[in-house]
């Protein structure tokens, strides 16, 4: 599976969500929207409940310091970070 060199950087993120009692997907949403340089963050649902949690995932603020363990992630294969590049 090509996705399969992820398979550490996800299990970091899972650590760094648990060790602060925040969820993935708080985390997830909750740092791409306080990066300075993204304007917007585009979200897509299966339901209805998916989109009332993202948008409470929104409205929580992640601390300097879950997002300096983030940033603290260094995918070296950037090319797995495109999803364009998937089903490729």
């Amino acid at each position: 599976d090509k996705l399969m060199p992820l398979k550490p950087y996800l299990e970091k993120i899972n650590e760094v969500a648990s060790n602060n009692t925040i969820s993935v997907n708080d985390l997830s949403l909750g740092y791409t929207f306080q990066q300075g340089e993204i304007d917007s963050v585009l979200i897509g649902v299966d339901s209805v409940e998916q989109l009332k949690q993202n948008v409470q995932s929104l409205k929580r603020e992640i601390s300097i310091d879950v997002i300096k363990q983030i940033d603290l992630i260094n995918v070296s294969n950037i090319t797995l970070l495109n999803p364009a590049t998937w089903n490729s």
